[in-house]
């Protein structure tokens, strides 16, 4: 937490963070416009890198936070768990870890939806 309890910074930081987002959908709309505009009849071109730009996102943002961040909060003795104190594990490990979390969640999710019919 890099806004160490202030209020006023985390305030600042989310409001940021809400421009930058309202921002890169207003950009999306524009770049996509002209594209959209061409009226082509094959779109891959188009929808190619940006594919490949979306997996690589993925990748980076879902797969390094589990194996590079560590826990920035003290530890108290009191409400430490002896799993997450554990800092003696490869960083290979955290990465199946985290992967094989992601897979069963996102598993989960298919498996609600599947047996919910509205959501279908």
């Amino acid at each position: 937490d890099r806004s160490r309890g202030n209020e006023d910074i985390r305030g600042d930081g989310f409001a940021a963070l809400g421009v930058i987002m309202h921002l890169s959908d207003v950009l999306a709309f524009l770049a996509g416009y002209p594209v959209l505009r061409l009226h082509l009849t094959d779109y891959s071109v188009f929808w190619g890198p940006l594919t490949l730009v979306s997996i690589i996102a993925y990748i980076v943002f879902n797969f390094v936070p589990c194996s590079a961040l560590t826990e920035t909060l003290p530890q108290s003795d009191l409400l430490a768990d002896e799993d997450e104190t554990d800092d003696e594990e490869p960083a290979g490990s955290k990465v199946k870890q985290c992967f094989s979390m992601l897979c069963s969640e996102t598993i989960a999710g298919f498996k609600m939806v599947w047996a919910d019919p509205f959501l279908i």
